[in-house]
């Protein structure tokens, strides 16, 4: 499911996770099955979960309670203080500060020590309290970090150690305990049964419901007709719950499918003045939404869509040389967008108009629309958008618009946005064109900041700045490594001359003297050169090799160049992510392992499998495991 979606239904999604914790309150047990003759019936299967999961929603307003009265930032000056009596130390949460805590746990809590000795609480230790380290301190003039002035105060206590060892106790018993039975495995699958309960029961899952499937089933009216006769109370606020939760997604999904529209516009007026798609024309995409992201001119997709927007595309171009495979759908998608194909006058926005014989293109005009994947409750308006950026609405039954109307407004359409300025974005002509980026390489001269401006600006020019190569090549040889990042980021971008700009990206990320966010971004500049950097494979190989978590992560993303090198790589990238993920104490940089292995999928099972125990990782490899196989079906 769409991560956006699945954010906005958490509040349901703990609910029903909530049945995983324990049992409910007094009085509000299910029968027990040993003193039955026949086994429970679907419908007092549900209403015992249901019963269970409202006994336990003390519980988790319990933890939030305690998480707002409890002010973390006293333990984290404290605790601040004891770690730099011991020695200088950065201003971020990383293994050191774990160390250190772990050395108060084994003093103070023997028994707290060992389950984070064997990794119970990695992501406690990294997520709950590294989160907020930035937040409080910063280093000071390269010495030890200190804590920023609105936070310098603590109550005085008579012993700060064993202080740091009882909040962390605490937090742990009143949240992270909770948090770790909500995210275990025994959880999720609770959580599944009771929504294939819903299904066998009421022809619907709850959290489909919520997102609108089904319109002609009451949901509300079914589980209270199953509840109310053994617990009318709980019956009352589930249904009460389902309702407000189904009436605020309604809202939430058409306002998503309005901020799709306006991300549309914007994408277009960049799309017709950068040229991504390199056909040496400036124009706008109007062969469908896929596209946008799907669209392969150096081997790779050219991405200028995020793949969730790309996946929600109503009638996609069939997959071929020229366009890669869909990105995969949410499980339940709410609105669909569609390019519409005909203007007012009947005539198709789709046109040739760099000679391949694809009518892909339109130099003046686009329009696309957002209409409901099941109409009704609350999901009726279909929304309406062209090149001018005005959105429109209408009711139209949950039909898509193939067919942009003469008059709007005349056929009830009501505007619901005005356009932002997107029209006021004519084409240069071939000399403001040429002006406005010899201006651009003119500023590559001129001081550190000047010439970052300028090779940011001439990245978003795209192939069309590719005559600035020479000059960013000139940055990149010369010193400042945050001055030559930016040019080999707009060296990436422009993807010109790779002849000559491949072994100096590669010659620097290969330097152990380079810096290494000036390394990493010399990687990822690679990776944007496509087919042009396929025979670079072999030295991304060798870099995998490094110590540094950054350096490699970056060789194995820089292999996604194309779909031959993607397939060619895939065990060895598998390989590579999975023994990053290893790694301790990653925090969110985890994050480019696991979307990394998502994107493989299947293949990628038999090597999480292998880490499944590991009391690092094991964790998130079968969380993973778990996403992946829930994708593939």
């Amino acid at each position: 499911m769409n991560s956006a979606i699945r954010i906005l239904c958490l509040s349901l999604a703990l609910l029903l996770t909530l049945a995983a914790c324990g049992s409910g309150g007094a009085g509000q047990q299910a029968e027990p099955v040993q003193a039955r003759q026949n086994p429970p019936s679907p419908e007092e299967r549900f209403t015992a979960l249901l019963v269970e999961l409202w006994g336990l929603q003390d519980r988790a307003r319990e933890m939030q309670e305690w998480q707002s009265k409890n002010d973390m930032f006293p333990f984290l000056r404290r605790f601040h203080e004891l770690l730099n009596e011991t020695k200088d130390l950065p201003g971020v949460f990383d293994d050191i500060h774990a160390d250190y805590m772990l050395k108060l746990l084994r003093k103070h809590d023997a028994g707290l020590a060992g389950r984070m000795e064997k990794g119970e609480l990695s992501k406690f230790v990294s997520y709950h309290f590294g989160g907020c380290w930035n937040q409080v301190y910063k280093p000071e003039g390269g010495g030890p970090s200190r804590c920023r002035t609105e936070y310098d105060a603590a109550p005085p206590v008579a012993d700060r150690e064993k202080d740091c060892a009882a909040y962390i106790a605490e937090f742990v018993r009143r949240v992270v305990d909770v948090r770790l039975m909500l995210e275990s495995e025994a959880a999720e699958e609770r959580a599944l049964t009771i929504e294939k309960l819903s299904t066998e029961i009421f022809k619907t899952g709850i959290e489909e419901w919520t997102l609108g499937l089904h319109p002609e089933i009451d949901l509300p009216a079914k589980v209270r007709a199953i509840v109310a006769g053994s617990h009318p109370k709980v019956a009352e606020d589930f249904t009460a719950m389902l309702t407000s939760r189904n009436t605020r997604m309604a809202e939430y999904s058409q306002e998503r499918a309005r901020d799709r529209l306006e991300q549309l516009h914007r994408t277009e007026m960049e799309f017709r003045r950068t040229d991504p798609d390199r056909n040496g024309a400036n124009d706008f995409w109007t062969a469908d939404v896929s596209g946008l992201y799907r669209l392969k001119p150096r081997g790779r997709p050219i991405a200028c869509v995020p793949g969730d927007i790309a996946a929600e595309d109503g009638s996609p171009l069939k997959e071929d040389s020229a366009l890669g495979a869909m990105p995969r759908a949410a499980d339940y998608r709410v609105y669909l967008l569609l390019a519409v194909s005909l203007d007012s006058e009947g005539k198709p926005l789709g046109t040739d108009t760099d000679g391949s014989g694809r009518a892909w293109r339109n130099r003046a005009r686009f329009a696309f629309c957002a209409y409901p994947a099941v109409y009704g409750r609350g999901r009726r308006n279909t929304y309406l958008m062209d090149q001018t950026g005005t959105i429109w609405m209408k009711d139209t039954g949950g039909k898509a618009v193939e067919r942009f109307p003469s008059n709007p407004e005349g056929d009830q359409w009501s505007v619901v946005r005005e356009a932002d300025g997107g029209e006021d974005l004519p084409t240069l002509s071939p000399e403001e064109e040429k002006t406005a980026i010899d201006g651009l390489i003119a500023e590559l001269d001129g001081d550190e900041y000047r010439a970052q401006d300028a090779a940011s600006a001439l990245a978003v020019w795209g192939v069309r700045a590719s005559r600035a190569v020479p000059g960013l090549l000139r940055i990149l040889k010369g010193a400042g490594a945050y001055y030559r990042a930016g040019a080999a980021r707009a060296l990436g971008k422009i993807g010109a001359s790779p002849s000559e700009a491949l072994p100096v990206l590669l010659g620097i990320a290969k330097d152990d003297k380079e810096d290494m966010a000036l390394r990493c971004e010399c990687l990822d500049a690679v990776g944007e050169f496509g087919s042009d950097a396929a025979g670079a494979v072999g030295e991304l190989r060798q870099l995998t090799a490094s110590e540094a978590f950054d350096l490699r992560a970056a060789a194995l993303r820089a292999m996604e160049m194309t779909d031959e090198v993607l397939e060619s790589t895939r065990d060895f990238r598998i390989e590579g992510w999975v023994g990053l993920l290893k790694k301790k104490n990653l925090h969110n940089r985890a994050d480019d392992c696991r979307s990394a292995l998502l994107r493989i999928g299947l293949p990628a099972v038999p090597a999480l499998e292998k880490i499944a125990a590991d009391r690092v990782a094991g964790e998130d490899a079968r969380k993973l495991i778990r996403e992946i196989r829930r994708a593939a079906k």
